[in-house]
């Protein structure tokens, strides 16, 4: 999921650059490539549902968890068969997003105030 934050908007122009410039002495390969990681079928899977649960989010004065109901509604939903496991799953990545995020905008307000 770092990944996903850190590089999920660049990632689709680092793999253009580097199918460009491959074959140059001396390339490094982007970022946005090298630090992508392998996922397994069930990883894909949970990570895919998120994203789509991720439009669920309550969004006020910042941005806010997905609600555990619908959660609960997306899993019985698709057929999952172990609704609290999925549930549980989902929201531990969502818990781990959140922290993410709220990190890379203390990074970013803290570097405008040293401006």
């Amino acid at each position: 999921m770092q990944w996903s934050i850190k590089y999920s908007e660049t990632y689709e122009s680092a793999c253009e650059a580097y199918e460009l410039f491959k074959d140059n002495p001396g390339y490094v390969l982007p970022a946005a490539i090298a630090e992508k990681p392998e996922l397994s079928f069930i990883d894909i899977y949970y990570l895919n549902e998120f994203h789509t649960l991720g439009t669920e989010r309550v969004n006020a004065m910042s941005e806010g968890a997905i609600p555990v109901t619908r959660i609960r509604q997306r899993a019985e939903q698709i057929g999952d068969d172990d609704v609290e496991m999925f549930e549980e799953i989902i929201l531990k990545v969502d818990r781990a997003y959140l922290k993410l995020r709220y990190e890379e905008s203390e990074k970013k307000s803290k570097s405008k105030g040293n401006k």
